[in-house]
């Protein structure tokens, strides 16, 4: 009679062909099958890399806080993060990503000098941001920043009455005040 030892135990070639060990063996040797089989070239998974968005205040540069600006990665959906009261949030982007997209959400913007030529909604580089730091223009005022690597620094000022009065969402209020004077 033939007799294997198995995970301590004495087992006969009777108790395998009866079943009474079968299932646990069969489990077993299949788990210790893919550690058999060639190696296969799978692609490794894109780590995530963070960066930190600091958000200044282009007149005077200080922070802004509680700023929910507007980020896009790439062609990704839109973002809002508030920053803190440093003015800065942390963001983890993929490893593929190419490009990062931020724009003010309640606030002005510092990049552009206001004429119609001008850019609107730059995209920064994710390699330069990690390797060098950005800072965006600052039209706003004299406060710039030296880059630190994998931070993004963009300045932005708070809006006035009279821009916010001449924004397209309170049309529809100027016209009933208009009509009710």
């Amino acid at each position: 009679m033939m007799v294997f030892k198995f995970l301590g135990q004495n087992i006969t070639a009777k108790c395998l062909l009866k079943g009474r060990v079968a299932l646990p063996a069969v489990a077993v040797f299949l788990g210790y099958c893919p550690l058999a089989l060639p190696a296969q070239d799978a692609p490794l998974p894109q780590s995530n890399v963070s960066i930190t968005v600091k958000v200044l205040n282009g007149k005077t540069g200080l922070p802004v806080w509680r700023e929910s600006a507007n980020i896009w990665i790439d062609d990704d959906p839109q973002m809002n993060p508030k920053t803190n009261l440093l003015g800065t949030v942390k963001i983890k982007i993929p490893g593929k990503a190419v490009q990062l997209t931020i724009t003010p959400n309640w606030a002005h913007e510092c990049r552009w000098d206001g004429k119609p030529n001008t850019k609107f909604g730059d995209s920064y580089s994710v390699a330069e941001i990690l390797s060098t730091g950005v800072v965006s223009d600052n039209f706003c005022g004299a406060t710039k920043v030296a880059p630190t690597p994998g931070v993004l620094v963009f300045y932005e000022r708070p809006t006035t009455w009279k821009e916010r009065w001449n924004t397209e969402w309170l049309t529809p209020y100027r016209t009933v005040t208009k009509a009710l004077s």
